[in-house]
């Protein structure tokens, strides 16, 4: 038994050397001597410390039985691949990089009566823990009331269990006892108070404290807050009424360049805003969180592939009890916000600045403290009106208000609703699904990856039905035009209860031809043209190139194999092009999609399509070249000659690639786009659609860390690749 035990020892020390070696600098380990005659289980670390990166490392165990694992406390940042094994076998920790400072999570490991406890330390952006009250001299209004303050602080979320309250001290010994129960809640100090129905003023001290139970010296963090609470309380105004208070100001020279307005109270007391909150603290889908993005100020990261998750959960809409005005509301941190979803909020704002931005108008409250949001409503989704519209009949004062538009479809059919290479979901939190109505008019429903429906194995609604969501704004420099636009208006659900589109197709829509390879099948004419799978149409490029199979990515659900390895789905199911789109003479080279409309009619034809850019080394090592703008042009006399289809500019940005060099605009996944044809595209014998650049400018990839927008201009020496998923052409019966 002795032989056996000793020659486990040997080869896991061996074991632990290897690995160490192989991740290093990522992780290091205190190798631990646990090993000794007659003891049943152990593993090669008593202690792990890994670096601030995304990573996996694996751990070896040694056992002469079955045991279990798991990671205590639960967190988001790290994983295990197994939670049981039999005998000697690898646990594979997969984590993601520390914004904070210093983490930990302990490692249990099981067998019997036996247990082992692995500390595991991550590194972090900070060296030390910051540890204190927002806002630490503070006042507050007159009503009985359970008031919040949060924490200026890196520590992790699963610390804040051990702060405690230390003391609570009051100032005036008169005037004592008004404050009650003070107690942590998740992130937050709650406490209650009583109505100050006296003459002055009153005053209190709460401190709280934080101990490391990590720490081989005992460490404590204290601070402390003063909490004065006022005999007076804010007047209520309307969301209407702030906004022409705005506009007054405007009017009297108070705002400034920016748009900003530092908000003054037209009374003696303060000045609250009250109206309906329109969101979801605890919604995982109310904003676009800020993703990577160095030209972009505050709306970039210091990581490369890093996500802030702040912006969602601190954003609020607070709209008005008709639904026809809404302002935004962003608190200093997502702490900050617990204002609940569709009920009464009222926000104390003088003293906070209110900001107006253009096309589409709309108007921000920023930074709003915990302190400042001063009552809270309950939840009913009846204090809502609902207010019906189509696409068309959106307009400014729809932004930041909550909308149901009728009788939509979700353009593209396949996959999820969010369609992207999962493997960087950490450097894409969003992903945009366009949404067409029966009246032909479009918007982008964003969707987050943390979205319960975001893809969860639920295939794509086929038919039609409504969409309800709060109407927004947003931008994206990987799936919009230019400087990033993404239309007018777009919309965003908070769960699949909003999804209310039928399962099953909508007879009111006909296809006249698509294509698509999902069958992982490449079927083309002799001469290069590809065949639909419905309907009779070509697809073919101006100079005969021929297309190659390359992948999608829309399939239904994240899969693993038994190693905790992704499973790569959909692979050959679209095709790329990677050839030139620029002749020697300066003339645009465009890719033509052929088919037949004899014997159509009805309304509203429409191309849908979607793919991305390359993501192919060029041979002159410049890098994958992408063009950036493309357009589309219609043709019903055999190609003789060929017109502009209106409103029509997109991009095909380049594909994401794990590297420090990977531009902010990469994209992460399909990007879907509809354009509306002329009536007269219908009842033709011939039809083309020629899809070409639109301006001389290509997007590079791999030139320097993170190149500049559109910083390449086209021309006919290069090869540049781009990719097709899905096309369609179809109408309304």
């Amino acid at each position: 038994m002795k032989t056996i035990v000793n020659n486990i020892i040997k080869h896991l020390t061996r074991a632990a050397a290897v690995v160490a070696l192989a991740v290093s600098p990522v992780l290091t380990a205190c190798e631990d001597r646990l090993f000794e005659e007659n003891i049943p289980l152990g593993t090669n670390y008593s202690k792990i410390a890994l670096e601030n990166m995304s990573s996996t490392t694996p751990i070896s165990v040694v056992s002469t039985g079955n045991w279990t694992a798991r990671l205590e406390p639960t967190v988001t940042w790290a994983t295990i691949d197994r939670t049981s094994g039999s005998g000697n076998e690898q646990i594979q920790l997969t984590y993601s990089a520390n914004p904070e400072a210093i983490r930990r999570v302990t490692l249990v490991l099981k067998m019997g009566h036996h247990t082992r406890r692995i500390l595991i330390e991550q590194a972090g952006d900070a060296t030390h823990f910051r540890f204190k009250l927002d806002g630490r001299e503070i006042t507050i209004e007159k009503p009985q009331a359970t008031r919040y303050l949060t924490f200026d602080s890196n520590l992790p979320a699963d610390q804040y269990a051990n702060v405690e309250v230390r003391d609570l001290k009051f100032l005036d010994a008169n005037n004592a006892d008004w404050i009650s129960n003070p107690r942590m809640n998740g992130k937050v100090l709650a406490f209650d108070v009583e109505a100050n129905d006296g003459d002055v003023n009153r005053s209190a001290q709460i401190t709280v404290a934080y101990v490391d139970p990590y720490s081989e010296t005992v460490e404590e963090y204290e601070t402390t807050a003063t909490v004065t609470q006022s005999t007076e309380e804010s007047q209520g105004i309307t969301v209407d009424e702030l906004i022409t208070n705005y506009e007054n100001a405007k009017v009297a020279g108070e705002v400034n360049a920016k748009g900003e307005w530092v908000v003054t109270s037209p009374f003696t007391t303060g000045v609250k805003v009250v109206g309906v909150s329109v969101s979801n603290s605890d919604g995982l889908n109310t904003a676009s969180n800020a993703v990577n993005n160095p030209t972009e100020g505050s709306n970039g990261n210091a990581a490369y592939a890093a996500i802030s998750h702040e912006e969602n959960g601190r954003t609020a809409y607070i709209q008005n009890e008709t639904a026809t005005k809404a302002i935004r509301v962003l608190t200093q941190t997502a702490a900050d916000n617990f204002v609940s979803p569709f009920a009464e909020a009222q926000i104390r704002v003088d003293g906070l600045t209110m900001v107006r931005e253009e096309n589409p108008t709309r108007y921000t409250i920023k930074n709003v403290p915990i302190y400042h949001i001063v009552g809270v409503g309950e939840a009913n989704t009846k204090t809502v009106p609902v207010k019906e519209k189509y696409i068309s009949e959106l307009t400014d004062e729809d932004v930041y208000t909550y909308v149901t538009l009728k009788d939509v479809e979700f353009t593209f059919k396949q996959g999820s609703f969010f369609n992207t290479n999962n493997g960087y979901y950490s450097r894409c939190d969003y992903y945009p699904v366009n949404v067409r109505d029966i009246q032909g008019s479009k918007i982008y429903m964003f969707v987050n990856h943390s979205v319960d429906f975001a893809r969860n194995g639920n295939p794509i609604p086929q038919g039609s039905g409504n969409l309800r969501g709060v109407i927004t704004y947003e931008t994206s420099h990987g799936y919009g035009i230019r400087d990033g636009y993404m239309g007018r208006y777009s919309i965003r659900p908070y769960n699949a209860d909003d999804l209310m589109v039928a399962a099953e197709p909508d007879s009111r829509y006909k296809t006249i031809v698509e294509w698509d390879w999902d069958n992982k099948v490449l079927d083309m004419t002799s001469d290069n043209k590809v065949k639909s799978i419905v309907g009779s149409g070509y697809i073919y490029h101006d100079n005969g190139t021929a297309p190659k199979l390359a992948n999608d990515f829309n399939y239904l659900k994240v899969e693993f194999n038994d190693k905790n390895e992704e499973i790569k789905q959909n692979p050959s199911s679209a095709i790329r092009y990677t050839t030139k789109w620029m002749d020697s003479a300066g003339e645009f080279i465009g890719l033509n999609f052929e088919f037949s409309t004899l014997g159509e009619a009805g309304n509203n034809p429409v191309m849908t399509f979607c793919g991305y850019g390359g993501s192919s080394q060029s041979a002159d090592g410049s890098g994958s070249l992408v063009v950036s703008y493309w357009t589309l042009y219609y043709s019903i006399d055999g190609g003789v000659t060929f017109t502009q289809v209106p409103d029509c500019e997109f991009t095909l940005r380049p594909f994401v690639y794990w590297s420090a060099k990977c531009p902010y605009y990469a994209t992460m996944g399909v990007q879907e786009y509809s354009y509306n044809l002329p009536a007269e595209v219908l009842g033709q014998e011939k039809v083309i659609i020629r899809m070409v650049p639109a301006v001389n400018k290509r997007s590079s990839m791999y030139g320097v860390a993170n190149p500049a927008l559109d910083g390449v201009t086209l021309d006919s020496s290069h090869s540049v690749g781009m990719v097709i998923c899905n096309a369609t052409v179809k109408y309304n019966k």
